[in-house]
């Protein structure tokens, strides 16, 4: 279903009407301004200037969960200067978090609003990327706390925008959806809505953030950094990235890492899935129960679906079942059939096993564990990835915008399984051993295979959704 910016989007502001939104972000041609007096490069903090050199406002949108703002008329453009927000063009005036009124912000360095000029004067498209949570619930009108945060965030950008005097767009994630970074779909509706659908050329394009991945003391007394959310965002688009104090300050790159697990380089299984198979599954004679231990998205169930469904093993999972009482039934049923079964639960602790071991006993039947050893990176990204393997990003935006739109079918889509899950898993978890009364107890490390998707639609596109960054 195709639709325009007009049919996605809606004023914040209920006093713009329909023919300022239908030549909302139409490209003009415009004429270049002319140059400001360059002020010297410095580390030092610049104090947004008093006196306002323009009557020209920052025009606001909201399509679902993205906020849109745009400042003058900036043209369609192939080559695209992407920043960051707070602690890369801009931050507040003393040690705090969060901009107290529409005052509190200055230039993080004072050639920001050169750079940002000569950007424009060079042929770039100018645009603020930001992830924006706080705003999350800020556009109710009857709650004034919470719209205060709209206001003063819109007002402060009306100030920055007035103090750069250069045309850009904004585009804010107020939501911890497919919009926030380092996800890509804030950069998904720009290409698509907002720069007239000229293709953009990657190679010239970059995005500036401080959100980098560097270490403690990366540069004398500095902190580690908060996240790494910048630099992610950027390898998904596949264009360069540059910290503030590269591209302000000229200064070298700092080292950074991503942790132990990074999607993108993640290796490819070497191993066939017919040999995994055989080292996990009994022959069919055989009657078993197998129970697997594992965090929440650590691959059980796709082990489950993959190896030990088609080898005719009875699948028991309490998500789908609801109640343990209910999944003892199943299994007891199955086995008194001598239907081999497989537990797919986090059984995280012995107490937990111990239900289906005394029940496996008592029907004489052996028990095995297959303990999956996903490490939690591994397994929250897969938690993501799963939840929005079946969603491109084009569809999102259309149904972010438009929840209730009768012309699209309703579709539930996986939950994200909250981070609180993780923790209690962690502390639950008790290392599964064959003192429980288990015949084995077998170590599956995660491995990233192709095979998982066979019949799933394109395998390739599929995994290239799986080395993305969600996180």
């Amino acid at each position: 279903m195709d639709h325009s910016l007009e049919t996605l989007t809606k004023p914040v502001k209920p006093k713009a009407d329909q023919k300022a939104l239908t030549t909302f972000f139409q490209p003009t041609a415009g004429t270049k301004r002319k140059r400001k007096t360059d002020q010297p490069a410095s580390q030092d903090f610049a104090v947004p200037p008093s006196v306002q050199t323009s009557t020209e406002t920052v025009k606001w949108l909201r399509a679902g969960t993205l906020l849109i703002g745009q400042f003058g008329s900036p043209e369609a453009r192939p080559k695209v200067a992407g920043f960051d927000l707070d602690h890369t063009l801009i931050r507040v005036q003393g040690n705090h978090t969060f901009a107290k009124h529409a005052d509190d912000w200055q230039f993080v360095y004072k050639c920001v609003p050169r750079r940002l000029r000569e950007l424009h004067d060079s042929g770039y498209k100018v645009v603020i990327f930001t992830n924006q949570g706080g705003l999350r619930r800020s556009f109710d009108k009857g709650n004034h706390k919470a719209f205060n945060k709209y206001r003063i965030f819109s007002e402060k950008i009306e100030k920055v925008a007035k103090a750069i005097q250069v045309p850009f767009q904004l585009l804010a994630a107020t939501d911890y959806d497919l919009y926030r970074k380092p996800r890509g779909a804030m950069w998904r509706f720009f290409e698509q809505y907002l720069n007239n659908r000229v293709i953009l050329d990657l190679g010239s394009s970059y995005y500036v953030g401080d959100a980098a991945g560097r270490p403690g003391d990366w540069q004398s007394g500095k902190p580690k950094d908060f996240s790494d959310t910048d630099r992610k965002f950027s390898v998904n688009l596949n264009i360069k990235f540059f910290t503030p104090e590269e591209y302000f300050l000229d200064e070298p790159a700092a080292p950074f890492s991503y942790g132990d697990f990074v999607p993108h380089t993640f290796p490819l299984s070497e191993t066939d899935q017919k040999d995994t198979t055989k080292q996990i599954v009994k022959p069919a004679d055989s009657t078993e129960l197998v129970l697997l231990v594992g965090c929440p998205a650590s691959g059980k169930t796709t082990l489950v679906k993959n190896i030990f469904i088609p080898a005719g093993y009875v699948h028991i999972n309490q998500d789908t079942l609801k109640t343990r009482t209910k999944c003892l039934a199943v299994c007891r049923e199955a086995l008194t059939k001598r239907q081999s079964v497989v537990v797919d639960n986090t059984n995280a602790d012995r107490t937990t096993r111990k239900f289906y071991l005394s029940l496996a006993q008592e029907l004489g039947y052996p028990a095995r564990c297959i303990h999956l050893q996903t490490n939690r990176a591994v397994a929250e990204h897969n938690n993501w990835y799963r939840a929005h393997s079946s969603l491109d990003q084009d569809e999102f935006i259309v149904r972010n915008a438009l929840p209730d739109h009768p012309d699209l079918p309703k579709v539930s889509y996986p939950h994200i399984i909250p981070t609180i899950a993780y923790n209690t898993y962690n502390s639950r978890f008790e290392t599964p051993s064959t003192d429980e009364g288990f015949t084995e107890v077998l170590q599956v490390p995660f491995t990233l295979d192709t095979a998982w998707w066979q019949g799933n639609g394109d395998v390739d596109k599929q995994l290239a959704k799986w080395r993305q960054w969600y996180l």
